[in-house]
């Protein structure tokens, strides 16, 4: 009877900590998708900046 009772609650606290691992592995995928997107940002608006310089040096050597 004691072992059974052993059983059940490694098997219960097993699930639990299996249930907190899927949750952390949801949070970590959540914040690795929301730099992933900050950083394609990033690079997004430094490729307008670089493009705005261009332009900006092409008006002023064409002069």
């Amino acid at each position: 009877a004691l072992d059974k009772k052993r059983q059940r609650v490694s098997e219960k606290m097993q699930a639990v900590l299996m249930e907190q691992l899927d949750t952390v592995r949801e949070r970590l995928d959540s914040e690795i998708l929301a730099r992933q997107e900050s950083e394609e940002h990033i690079i997004g608006t430094m490729d307008d900046v670089v493009a705005n310089l261009q332009t900006g040096l092409s008006m002023i050597t064409k002069k």
